[in-house]
Formats: structure tokens, C-alpha cells, sequence
């Protein structure tokens, strides 16, 4: 039975993976403040998540499966703080899985068109994800973040990968959810009292990070 204070060992597992684009274009002060916006949202997700491993609501050993619904409840936490709509789920039954890269880069380009490096990055059939795709059965969490000025565009997506009764098949099922935020770094500048312990503490996660810059 791991203790709350292990949580953080969720982070080394495979199916959670954080992907950046920040640009050469942005400024390296304002990378430093959105790198902190990024571990302060993980901490306070932290957090929150302690609380409730400690109130018996979530399971606190370390099984894949509850570090799975772990992971799930991070996904949500961090959902509800973006405070946006989502997009439904789009399952597919009985994908051949020799087409299972192919149809989840489809997927994917229907659902981000407003997010151009989101596009160029999953439309790149030469990079590290497309290739990790078809070799990654089960559930694996994404969260993508590129930047343009000041304007984050965040994306968080659940692939899952389940075994068909044919065994040249698979279920595929994905969930994607899009934000839009301007970063307003007088604002955030103004609460870092309030943040620092926080950003304290996601920045010891995030060194657990499976990262992916593009």
C-alpha cells in the first residue's frame, strides 16, 4: 500500500505523457512563468487528489489499476479547473489494428482543426507519437500544450486501446477536450504568494514527467 505522499510515482507510468510546444518565438520569461502555470496546475491537482486518497474516495496502493483511475481523476481535476466544454467521446469498434495509427490520427484532425501546431503535430507521420501509437495498448492520457503570443492552446486526449473477441482487431475509444486561454502574466505575477507552494510541489512531479517537446 503506497502512502499519499507516493502519489507522485503515478507520473512514471507510460500511459500519461505531456507534450509542449512553446516556440522559439516566446520569450524565455514567459516560458518560465507558463512552465510554472504547468506545475502549479499539477501540484494543486496533487493536492486535491491527496485528499481524497486520504478520504478512501480514490484507492491510494500501487496497482496499474488504481494508478489508472488516478490518473483519471488528475484528468478530470484538471478539466474541471480550465473550466471548458468538452468534446464527446469518439469510439470506434472493431478497428483492424494494423490501421489503429491511421484511424486515431483521423480521429484527432477532425477535432483540433483550430489548433494549428496541435495539427502539425499529430499529421506528422514521422513523429515519436505516430510511431508509439500502434505500439500502445490500454488507456494513455495526453496533454498538449502549444503557445502563440500569449494565447495557450491546451488539449487533453484519452486513447484507449481494448482487445477485440477477433484478435486481428481492437475497440478504440477516444476523448478529447480543447481550451483557448490568454496568459495574463501581470495576473498570475500577482498571485504567486498564493501559488508558490503549489508550484513547489509540481515542480517536483514534473521531473517524472514522460515528456515530449515538439
Amino acid at each position: 500500500m503506497s502512502t499519499s505522499d507516493d502519489l507522485q510515482k503515478d507520473y512514471e507510468s507510460p500511459n500519461i505523457r505531456y507534450l509542449n510546444s512553446l516556440g522559439d518565438s516566446v520569450f524565455p520569461i514567459l516560458q518560465r512563468e507558463i512552465q510554472d502555470w504547468q506545475a502549479y496546475e499539477v501540484g494543486r491537482a496533487q493536492g486535491d487528489l491527496k485528499s481524497e486518497v486520504a478520504a478512501g474516495t480514490i484507492p491510494g496502493d500501487d496497482s496499474i489499476a488504481s494508478r489508472t483511475k488516478r490518473n483519471h481523476r488528475r484528468t478530470d481535476l484538471i478539466i474541471q479547473y480550465r473550466g471548458q466544454d468538452t468534446y464527446p467521446p469518439f469510439t470506434t469498434n472493431r478497428v483492424p489494428k494494423s490501421s489503429v495509427r491511421d484511424v486515431i490520427v483521423g480521429m484527432l484532425l477532425q477535432t483540433c482543426l483550430n489548433n494549428r501546431a496541435l495539427v502539425e503535430f499529430v499529421g506528422d507521420y514521422n513523429s515519436e507519437f505516430q510511431k508509439a501509437l500502434a505500439a500502445e495498448p490500454g488507456e494513455t492520457t495526453y496533454y498538449f500544450t502549444s503557445v502563440n503570443g500569449t494565447d495557450l492552446h491546451l488539449s487533453t486526449f484519452t486513447i484507449t486501446q481494448k482487445d477485440s473477441e477477433d484478435k486481428d482487431m481492437v475497440e478504440l475509444t477516444i476523448s478529447l477536450v480543447v481550451w483557448t486561454l490568454t496568459f495574463q502574466s501581470s495576473q498570475w505575477n500577482s498571485n504567486k504568494d498564493y501559488t508558490k507552494e503549489d508550484v513547489k510541489a509540481g515542480k517536483l512531479i514534473t521531473k517524472a514527467f514522460v515528456k515530449v517537446d515538439v
